[in-house]
């Protein structure tokens, strides 16, 4: 038999997920540690064309069906996927409707596993941006105008009747100000966070992602979602 397919942590999460967190064959829950992912169709078939077009017909899978593809791709537990092992269950009509329910959900695994690709490469962007950062090699005033990004008008509260600038995004309100630290709480809608009120806010404050001075839920980033760490 050729070489048995490789599968990505993408890949992984993505089957996972979109079947609910559950091995297929047994219907318990299963954590992503202890996923193996099984080939309805075996994979063996590959190396036997004949044999796998005769299940592709006998399945009504459709001229587009692929083996090695998440319309063929389930969780189960390492013994779920021992006891299969390569065995064709009989076309009934139950378990055909369970090959096209798997077939449904194709595009959605297909795009949660470019997603998270997505999410791994911005991070490890972000990553190495952090780095250069805490270095020294790049400041956040130059990564700013790099994407010309531009801070944000300050908002102004009065408090105590002294004008304290702070640096907030629309649709904010201060909900609680502590003048000794120099920071407001805020919220909007049903989230919160803190801001500074300083004239001049510490760097630390200032979210390399979006432009803003959070607000900042611990290491969260409220405007953009984005983590960090601090200086």
């Amino acid at each position: 038999m050729g070489a048995k397919y490789t599968f990505s942590m993408a890949e992984r999460f993505a089957i996972w997920q979109t079947h609910e967190f559950q091995c297929f064959w047994c219907g318990e829950p299963i954590r992503l540690q202890d996923v193996t992912i099984d080939h309805i169709i075996p994979e063996q078939l590959i190396d036997h064309p004949d044999d796998l077009a005769g299940a592709i017909k006998l399945y009504d899978l459709g001229d587009d069906f692929s083996i090695n593809d998440f319309c063929n791709w389930v969780p189960c537990h390492g013994n779920c996927n021992s006891r299969k092992r390569t065995s064709l269950f009989k076309p009934s009509p139950a378990f055909v409707a369970i090959l096209h329910g798997v077939r449904k959900k194709t595009d959605e695994a297909r795009k949660l596993k470019e997603k998270v690709i997505k999410n791994i490469k911005a991070d490890k962007l972000i990553g190495k941006i952090s780095v250069a950062i805490d270095s020294g090699t790049l400041n956040k005033s130059d990564l700013m105008e790099l994407f010309n990004i531009s801070h944000p008008t300050p908002a102004a509260i009065d408090i105590d009747d002294k004008l304290h600038c702070f640096h907030l995004p629309p649709d904010w309100k201060v909900v609680k100000v502590d003048k000794s630290k120099e920071i407001a709480t805020v919220v909007s809608g049903n989230i919160s966070g803190i801001t500074s009120i300083s004239k001049n806010p510490h760097s630390s404050w200032l979210c390399f992602n979006c432009g803003h001075y959070g607000p900042w839920s611990g290491v969260m980033c409220m405007t953009c979602g984005q983590k960090s760490d601090g200086d």
